[in-house]
Parts: structure tokens; C-alpha cells; sequence
């Protein structure tokens, strides 16, 4: 995405609650194409919470998540990930022989459908 759009990916206000529990409150976030991000932050601070619900694994209780200007916030995660929005865990085996692209791809085929 180019010009004044300001990102592929877009995440508004997101919140993530478990009960009266709240993990992520009101994260924002814009990543444009070819951009690196990282998020920082201690054990426990919603890093993976907040990636699960963006991939659509966790539901988000309020917030928006945009990606190329569609808004992926109702949609399931398989639905996400078949558009580029994927979540890749840091205990996930790799594939040392295949592209970073490939590894990405077999992991969304894992996802089943919601």
C-alpha cells in the first residue's frame, strides 16, 4: 500500500479480555510492506496474546485490525491466514530447506477451518 494509506496492517485500539481479566488494552499498530517491527516487552505483558488475536486465534474484545484496507476483525483465523495474516509461533519447528514464504504457508495449512 502506497500514498496516505499508512500501512498493510493495521491494528486500532485492539483489547483482548479473558473474563473481567484484560491482557491487551487499546493497542494500536501500523506495519507497512517490507517493514520490520518488534514487540518488546516482559513475560506476561500480552506480546502473544496480542499477535494470537491480529492472526485471529484469540477473539479480540474490542479494536479493529485492517490488512490491505479490508477489515479482518470478524473474519476466522483460516480466512486470515488464506489473505496473509498469519501467526507463527517462537516454538514452531522450521524448516531449515524451505523459504521463510513456505514455512509461512505450511503453517496456515495446519489452521482448520473455524
Amino acid at each position: 500500500m502506497g500514498g496516505s494509506s499508512g500501512g498493510n496492517l493495521k491494528v486500532r485500539e485492539l483489547t483482548v479480555a479473558f473474563g473481567h481479566v484484560v491482557a491487551v488494552r487499546d493497542v494500536s499498530l501500523s506495519v507497512r510492506e517490507g517493514e520490520t517491527v518488534a514487540i518488546f516487552g516482559a513475560n506476561g505483558s500480552g506480546k502473544t496474546t496480542f499477535l494470537k488475536a491480529v492472526a485471529g486465534l484469540l477473539p479480540a474484545t474490542r479494536g479493529r485490525i485492517l490488512y490491505r484496507g479490508e477489515d479482518l476483525t470478524l473474519l476466522p483465523a483460516h480466512e486470515r491466514a488464506a489473505r496473509g495474516v498469519r501467526y507463527v509461533s517462537d516454538r514452531s519447528r522450521v524448516a531449515l530447506r524451505m523459504t521463510v514464504r513456505e514455512n509461512l504457508d505450511a503453517g496456515a495449512w495446519l489452521l482448520p477451518p473455524s
